[in-house]
Protein backbone atom coordinates (compact mmCIF):
# COMPACT_ATOMS: atom_id res chain seq x y z
CA UNK A 1 0.00 0.00 0.00
CA UNK A 2 1.32 3.66 -0.63
CA UNK A 3 0.87 6.04 2.25
CA UNK A 4 -0.35 9.81 0.97
CA UNK A 5 -0.74 12.90 3.56
CA UNK A 6 -2.23 15.43 1.87
CA UNK A 7 -3.99 18.54 3.29
CA UNK A 8 -7.08 18.99 1.98
CA UNK A 9 -7.57 23.29 1.20
CA UNK A 10 -9.51 24.71 3.87
CA UNK A 11 -9.44 21.58 5.94
CA UNK A 12 -7.96 18.56 7.41
CA UNK A 13 -4.75 16.62 6.74
CA UNK A 14 -5.74 13.06 5.06
CA UNK A 15 -3.47 10.11 5.24
CA UNK A 16 -4.63 7.48 2.74
CA UNK A 17 -3.12 4.05 2.64
CA UNK A 18 -4.27 2.88 -1.16
CA UNK A 19 -3.96 0.55 -3.91
CA UNK A 20 -5.02 1.25 -7.23
CA UNK A 21 -4.97 -1.50 -10.24
CA UNK A 22 -6.00 -0.85 -13.38
CA UNK A 23 -8.02 2.32 -12.50
CA UNK A 24 -9.38 0.11 -9.52
CA UNK A 25 -9.25 0.86 -5.98
CA UNK A 26 -8.29 -2.55 -4.49
CA UNK A 27 -7.16 -0.85 -1.19
CA UNK A 28 -8.05 2.13 1.06
CA UNK A 29 -7.67 3.69 4.26
CA UNK A 30 -8.20 6.76 5.57
CA UNK A 31 -6.87 8.56 8.48
CA UNK A 32 -6.52 12.12 9.50
CA UNK A 33 -7.88 15.03 11.88
CA UNK A 34 -11.35 15.31 9.74
CA UNK A 35 -14.08 14.04 12.06
CA UNK A 36 -16.97 12.06 10.27
CA UNK A 37 -20.81 11.42 12.66
CA UNK A 38 -21.83 8.57 13.03
CA UNK A 39 -18.20 7.38 14.42
CA UNK A 40 -18.88 4.44 12.60
CA UNK A 41 -19.12 5.85 9.17
CA UNK A 42 -15.53 5.74 8.53
CA UNK A 43 -15.28 2.19 8.16
CA UNK A 44 -18.32 2.24 5.68
CA UNK A 45 -17.05 4.70 3.50
CA UNK A 46 -13.60 2.51 3.45
CA UNK A 47 -15.56 0.07 2.27
CA UNK A 48 -17.67 2.00 -0.06
CA UNK A 49 -14.02 3.17 -1.82
CA UNK A 50 -12.57 -0.38 -2.38
CA UNK A 51 -13.72 -1.61 -5.56
CA UNK A 52 -14.83 1.52 -6.94
CA UNK A 53 -13.30 2.91 -10.51
CA UNK A 54 -11.17 5.80 -10.11
CA UNK A 55 -12.70 8.51 -12.60
CA UNK A 56 -14.60 10.97 -12.52
CA UNK A 57 -17.42 9.53 -11.50
CA UNK A 58 -16.11 8.03 -8.57
CA UNK A 59 -16.59 11.80 -6.71
CA UNK A 60 -20.12 12.14 -7.45
CA UNK A 61 -20.74 8.60 -6.74
CA UNK A 62 -18.90 8.79 -3.31
CA UNK A 63 -20.79 12.34 -2.50
CA UNK A 64 -24.22 10.22 -3.17
CA UNK A 65 -23.13 7.95 -0.90
CA UNK A 66 -22.07 9.90 1.90
CA UNK A 67 -25.46 11.91 1.28
CA UNK A 68 -27.59 8.69 1.14
CA UNK A 69 -26.03 7.35 4.56
CA UNK A 70 -26.76 10.70 6.73
CA UNK A 71 -22.75 10.57 6.80
CA UNK A 72 -21.81 14.11 8.15
CA UNK A 73 -17.94 14.62 7.56
CA UNK A 74 -16.02 17.79 8.64
CA UNK A 75 -12.48 18.41 6.92
CA UNK A 76 -12.49 17.23 3.65
CA UNK A 77 -14.58 16.50 0.24
CA UNK A 78 -15.39 14.36 -2.00
CA UNK A 79 -13.24 15.72 -4.13
CA UNK A 80 -10.11 15.39 -2.00
CA UNK A 81 -9.73 11.80 -1.80
CA UNK A 82 -9.97 11.71 -5.30
CA UNK A 83 -7.37 14.23 -6.19
CA UNK A 84 -5.03 12.20 -3.37
CA UNK A 85 -5.64 8.85 -4.96
CA UNK A 86 -4.64 10.43 -8.29
CA UNK A 87 -1.26 12.58 -7.34
CA UNK A 88 1.04 9.78 -8.28
CA UNK A 89 -1.31 9.65 -12.20
CA UNK A 90 -1.10 13.64 -12.65
CA UNK A 91 2.47 14.22 -12.61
Amino acid sequence: MALKVYKAPNGKLLKIDSVVSDNQITAFTLRGDFFMYPEESLEKLQDFVVGQRLNKKFIQDLDDFISNNKIQVFGFRAQDIYDVLTMDVCK
